[in-house]
């Protein structure tokens, strides 16, 4: 079974997602922001990351820091509601393998998610 760590700070959003991604046949584990996060990673060792940008107590960029000086490589796919300018290159530049623009449909975190894990 493929683990999953969601991490978005809007309930009701993760809560669809979370719902979603079990009735895919993944194993999700649930934070709300990037301290939470942190200590989710690190007991859950999870197969890839669904990482809100913004988020409390540190964005997505902070978080895929910390991702990174754990001991095992995990991929994260970044999720945003922003228009920002700039912002996709920005997260794929920062090792994201993957960008979704909410609000996104099923289907493109499904392909985020196979592609991501599949690379």
């Amino acid at each position: 079974m493929n683990n999953v760590l969601l991490v978005e700070d809007d309930h009701a959003i993760s809560t669809a997602l979370a719902r979603r991604l079990t009735a895919c046949g993944y194993q999700v584990h649930q934070a709300y922001d990037a301290v939470t996060a942190t200590m989710a990673l690190r007991k859950n060792n999870p197969d890839v990351a669904l990482l809100d940008i913004n988020m409390p107590a540190g964005n997505a960029f902070v978080l895929a820091e910390r991702m990174k000086a754990l001991p095992t490589s995990i991929p994260y796919i970044f999720m945003t509601a922003s228009n920002e300018q700039g912002l996709r290159q920005r997260a794929l530049d920062a090792g994201a393998t993957a960008f979704l623009q909410k609000p996104f449909s099923a289907q493109d975190l499904m392909d985020a998610l196979d592609q991501t894990m599949h690379a």
